[in-house]
């Protein structure tokens, strides 16, 4: 990737990366704009204003120390990693941004900055936030109330369960709990026959999948 960016020419013609599909801007070593995407302003406001010229931390008003870094090692040839940031928009609510940062060369394979280009990742930081919350409060009502949850793919034939499952069922980590023997683990009678047919009447209406299904409770389940 390096040598295919270091042979790329230096694109003059800001028409054409005005017209870029990606959130993008050339940052000088003096941290000044020099180029940017016209979807690179949309993104963070500034369509209308001038912003060519200026320097990020005029435009931004504060950087993170992180991202300042970046450019740093941009422009001493490295490559960093992506890093996921939190900006404010015009009307305060928060906006996560991805910003990929890459050295800038000039024809003669100079390093004259670095190439910024960012992907607004906000609705898959919040999803990973959802699931995170969901599996912090299944995690503390498995531990408070005792109750554990297990998932069968049925595409996969796989089956997982969390560790409060085994706890109630009192077998060890490298026990392989599947679909069938997981049953047994019911008292014979009712209890079996409830979710014997839970999950027939599921795998019947195609949704035993990746749903998670909660276990009955103790009691439900044989003794000694």
């Amino acid at each position: 990737m390096r040598q295919m960016i270091m042979n790329t020419p230096i694109v003059s013609n800001q028409f054409l990366i005005k017209q870029l599909p990606k959130a993008t801007a050339f940052i000088n070593k003096e941290f000044k704009v020099v180029l940017a995407s016209d979807k690179w302003a949309e993104d963070f406001g500034f369509q209308g204003k001038d912003y060519i010229g200026k320097s990020i931390y005029e435009l931004f008003g504060s950087t993170s120390k992180k991202w300042s870094n970046n450019l740093l090692a941009c422009f001493d040839g490295k490559f960093p990693e992506s890093e996921i940031e939190v900006y404010p928009d015009n009307s305060s609510k928060e906006r996560w941004f991805e910003w990929t940062n890459i050295p800038w060369y000039d024809e003669q394979e100079n390093i004259i900055g670095a190439i910024v280009q960012t992907e607004d990742v906000t609705d898959r930081v919040k999803n990973e936030l959802r699931v995170e919350k969901l599996e912090f409060l299944q995690k503390e009502t498995g531990e408070h109330g005792k109750i554990g949850n297990w998932e069968y793919q049925k595409s996969k034939d796989k089956f997982t369960c969390c560790e409060m499952i085994r706890r109630i069922l009192e077998v060890d980590d490298d026990f392989e709990i599947n679909i069938d023997n997981s049953v047994n683990f019911y008292k014979t009678g009712y209890s079996r026959n409830t979710i014997s047919m839970a999950i027939y009447s599921a795998n019947q209406k195609k949704l035993l999948g990746t749903k998670n299904c909660r276990s009955l409770p103790p009691k439900a389940m044989k003794s000694g």
